[in-house]
This record gives structure tokens, C-alpha cells and sequence, in this order.
């Protein structure tokens, strides 16, 4: 079996509904090793490099690992917000989970360094309301206004446009093939535990 297709079946969902409420900034790796902890019988074997985390990091900030998750999640809508093109930027969803009833408004932030993109849930409500999010989703981009105000304009122009609502984030398949080929070819290795 696939390490991709494990992760998608043994996916714990009492395990991240008491795990979630901890999480409210992260860096995508972080998150990413969070997800990891709700997966029954997961082993890192074979991905000394990281790889499977760097695709799982995809996967979570463009919200197509929930989405694969059918019984217990659906995005009821996306957004976007380019602070400086080709070199910061934002995209948002909000996750509906049906287990706990809960929307939580996730905000992706990606920057030319990969490493440093972060996940953040900025609100979780028991109902969705759009005119909300865009409100909780600018409040967010608030911050890089307030860096202009403060140290003057930068060379970058931090005045990062308002939310918009926008298509899914997905990446298609070539996408895949060419950033984390290894990553989807990797099968999960069942490892004995002796005692």
C-alpha cells in the first residue's frame, strides 16, 4: 500500500478533534507532523529526507487532504490574498468538520522559502457565515498594513489587498509528478513492534 493511501485510511478522527484545539500557528511542517500523530500506524521508514512530510505539507495548505477525507470533511469555501507577487501571499479555506460540527477558517501563508510557510486557524464557529470570515480574513492581513505604518513603505509595499473568495487551491497532477514524485511512489512499510 501507498504511504499516501495509509495516511487516507487510517486517519483518526477522535485523534484530531482532540488534537486540533492545540493547534493555532504552525509552520507547515509543524502542522504537518500534527496531522501525522492522527494517523493509526504511521512510520516515517523510508523518508529520512522528509519528502512524504514536504508533499503532506502541500496537501494540508491547499486543503486537498481534507477533501480526500470525505466522511468527516468539506471546504465550504476558498479565498486568496496576494501581498507581494511571486513572493507573499496568502489563501484561505474554511473546513467543515461533520463529526463535530465545527467550521474552522484555516489561512495559509506562503512565501518565497518554502520553509517558512505557516498554517494558522484563525476562527472555529458552529456556524458558517460568510461576512465573518472575510472580516476574521482581513483582520489577518491587518499585520502587514500595520509593517507599512510603522517602518514607512517598503520596497515590497506591504498593503496586502482584501480577502477574495477563490477557486479551489488544487494542484493537478503534473503538479505532483514533478514536486513530489518520491513522495507518491513511497509504500507504507508495517514495522513488529517486539515487547
Amino acid at each position: 500500500m501507498k504511504k499516501i493511501d495509509h495516511l487516507y485510511s487510517n486517519f483518526n478522527i477522535d485523534k484530531f478533534l482532540e488534537l486540533i484545539p492545540t493547534c493555532k500557528d504552525f509552520r507547515a511542517s509543524d502542522f504537518a507532523e500534527l496531522i501525522i500523530k492522527c494517523i493509526d500506524d504511521y512510520n516515517d521508514k523510508d523518508d529520512e529526507d522528509e519528502l512524504f512530510i514536504e508533499y503532506l505539507e502541500h496537501l494540508l495548505k491547499t486543503g486537498e487532504f481534507f477533501i480526500k477525507l470525505k466522511k468527516y470533511f468539506h471546504i465550504e469555501e476558498y479565498f486568496s490574498s496576494v501581498v507581494v507577487e511571486e513572493t507573499l501571499w496568502n489563501e484561505a479555506f474554511v473546513l467543515f468538520c461533520i463529526k463535530d460540527k465545527k467550521y474552522r477558517l484555516f489561512i495559509a501563508n506562503y512565501g518565497s522559502v518554502t520553509t517558512n510557510d505557516c498554517i494558522h486557524i484563525i476562527d472555529t464557529t458552529d456556524k458558517y457565515n460568510l461576512k465573518i470570515s472575510l472580516i476574521e480574513l482581513n483582520k489577518f492581513n491587518k499585520q502587514y498594513h500595520d509593517i507599512d505604518k510603522k517602518n514607512g513603505k517598503s520596497e515590497f509595499n506591504l498593503n496586502a489587498p482584501d480577502f477574495e473568495i477563490s477557486k479551489p487551491h488544487t494542484s493537478d497532477e503534473d503538479y505532483y509528478n514533478s514536486h513530489h514524485k518520491e513522495a507518491l511512489m513511497m509504500e507504507h512499510k508495517d514495522i513488529k513492534l517486539n515487547k
